[in-house]
């Protein structure tokens, strides 16, 4: 959508183009475009010149205020579905034979996301100096070809376990601006591609054997995440820090806990 807006419209001046998009498109892709706008403006006024001012950072907001607050819960995974999940691109099971390298590339990533909860967007930007010695910053992401800031223009440190060390690998012959999970032919993987090559195909065919109730998207994995966490007692104020949510958020959409851990728990 951002692409095409600028396709279209990338010639004008910042308030002809937000005009344009504004009479062209609904109030929801609006909220997209000026906000994957204003989030990459962010970015460069963040990384090359800070005496910028973000033009779209006023119609993102605008744009934002149209859209009625979505009443769907967040649906999850299981932990046995997460696991098999995990396990099936783990082997390459459902790969066609000769490709299964190409599904068992990927199981860091959809580990990764199982076991942080972050969004994907953010697991795609991560380069190998995100990784510190006890801890992951998350500090931008990447989406549709854009680089920008995290959805809420925020760095975050996530606890970087034993496990997800395990599940990271290490940084040997690895420079740091290397991508910690790049597509399998390198560079940046293509979310939409990537979902329906990879994602969707093997979540059906769980679905076909028994082992996943339903499909449920990629990010999903961050609503399971979440879930999981509150199950295990972690407190909410903790899970909304690691995720970039709210408490509040945290307390209405996922389900209730009681005890008092305070480590992420592992799939």
């Amino acid at each position: 959508m951002v692409d095409k807006a600028l396709s279209l419209y990338g010639d004008k001046d910042f308030d002809t183009f937000i005009d344009a998009v504004k009479g062209s498109y609904a109030a929801s892709t609006q909220s997209q475009i000026f906000k994957g706008l204003r989030a990459a403006f962010n970015y460069y006024i963040k990384k090359y010149d800070k005496s910028l001012s973000n033009p779209f950072s006023s119609a993102a907001q605008e744009s934002k205020a149209e859209i009625p607050e979505s009443k769907r819960s967040k649906q999850a995974y299981r932990i046995n579905e997460a696991m098999s999940i995990i396990n099936a691109f783990a082997t390459g099971e459902y790969a066609t034979a000769g490709y299964e390298y190409h599904d068992m590339h990927y199981v860091r990533l959809v580990s990764f996301l199982f076991n942080t909860g972050c969004r994907i967007e953010d697991a795609l930007a991560l380069t190998w100096d995100c990784i510190g010695k006890d801890c992951i910053e998350f500090s931008k992401s990447y989406s549709k070809g854009i680089h920008k800031s995290t959805k809420n223009e925020k760095t975050r440190y996530f606890p970087l376990t034993d496990k997800l060390r395990d599940i990271i690998g290490d940084a040997d012959g690895k420079k740091p601006t290397d991508l910690v999970f790049p597509a399998i032919k390198g560079g940046y993987i293509n979310l939409n591609s990537w979902r329906r090559s990879y994602w969707s195909r093997i979540i059906n065919a769980l679905i076909r054997d028994g082992k996943v109730r339903k499909y449920l998207p990629p990010y999903h994995t961050r609503h399971t995440f979440i879930s999981i966490q509150r199950e295990d007692g972690v407190p909410d104020a903790v899970i909304a820090e690691w995720v970039e949510s709210s408490e509040s958020m945290i307390v209405k959409h996922y389900s209730d806990s009681q005890s008092e851990k305070y480590k992420p728990s592992v799939i």
